[in-house]
């Protein structure tokens, strides 16, 4: 991997300035119905990086992330009933990010890091996906409690959503908001965020 790729996998967040009508806060909390759709497609120059935790149990475990279609697409799904999806690759029963602490996760054709350790490299391409949902992975029935902190999506080397854990100080929703296209995405599940502390 050459050091231009190495930066924009590991390289950290910066810029997340909120209208002043929005409080940051350190994460939003998920039980399983709460999520967002992006509103993005991926593909294969698709880099995802997300910071979260979940105390899941493994089985169902936890779905954090992705579209699937016709048996592709890219997700993140921790547990013995779930696989992290690159194309038609499936990596099974990935245990170790079911323990409460905080993961940084980056995952693209290049490989797939927790905390900067390659666990895996995917070797399939993508063929079939539609819109990514942060929170949970689109048509799955169950998804596990997660505290999401951060979701950065690139398309190549450049950054078309960055999703900031807030909420609205008129009314008190929660959602994220993306900064680079100015967006405001609540809850398009069930019940409420929990709102994590101020940041």
């Amino acid at each position: 991997m050459n050091s231009l790729i190495r930066r924009r996998l590991f390289m950290g967040y910066s810029g997340d300035i909120l209208p002043k009508e929005y409080q940051k806060v350190q994460y939003l909390e998920s039980d399983g119905n709460q999520y967002i759709n992006t509103g993005i497609n991926g593909n294969n120059n698709s880099l995802i990086k997300i910071s979260f935790s979940t105390t899941a149990s493994s089985s169902p475990g936890c779905g954090l992330f992705g579209c699937q279609s016709s048996g592709s697409g890219i997700t993140l799904n921790f547990g013995t009933q779930n696989y992290t999806r690159w194309g038609t690759f499936n990596w099974f029963a990935f245990f170790t990010v079911l323990d409460g602490n905080i993961h940084s996760i980056s995952y693209s054709e290049y490989g797939f890091y927790d905390n900067e350790t390659l666990i895996f490299t995917p070797t399939h391409n993508i063929f079939t996906t539609g819109n990514m949902w942060l929170g949970k992975i689109n048509g799955a029935v169950t998804s596990g409690q997660k505290k999401i902190y951060s979701c950065t999506i690139y398309d190549g080397s450049s950054k078309i959503s960055d999703f900031i854990p807030c909420y609205r100080k008129t009314d008190n929703v929660a959602g994220f908001y993306d900064i680079v296209n100015n967006i405001f995405h609540t809850n398009d599940g069930s019940g409420s965020f929990v709102i994590g502390p101020d940041a």
